[in-house]
């Protein structure tokens, strides 16, 4: 039976890995092939009430999109996104 890695598992895992090598989602069912490319975007804890996890965050994203202008401002406002989620569920606010 497979099970969650735990955040101990995700530190080991990291041991030695260089800091400036990108992070990709990989797997056996296919949940890394979306319509584009999945971007792992941000990493973080999550904790609030009795909820505790380690969030890792990611969208999939067109093949065409770019980062460069619109693309660029597409991610800040993901980015944005995420920080406003962040702090709604640091208040323990949940959908």
């Amino acid at each position: 039976m497979q099970r969650e890695i735990l955040a101990g598992d995700l530190k080991r895992a990291l041991q030695n890995v260089p800091d400036d090598i990108p992070v990709r989602l990989s797997s056996d069912t296919g949940v890394d092939q979306g319509d584009g490319q999945i971007i792992v975007l941000d990493a973080y804890e999550v904790k609030y009430d009795e909820t505790h996890y380690f969030a890792i965050y990611a969208n999939d994203v067109d093949d065409e999109e770019d980062y460069s202008e619109d693309g660029a401002a597409e991610l800040e406002d993901s980015k944005r996104f995420l920080q406003l989620m962040r702090q709604a569920e640091a208040l323990g606010i949940t959908e």
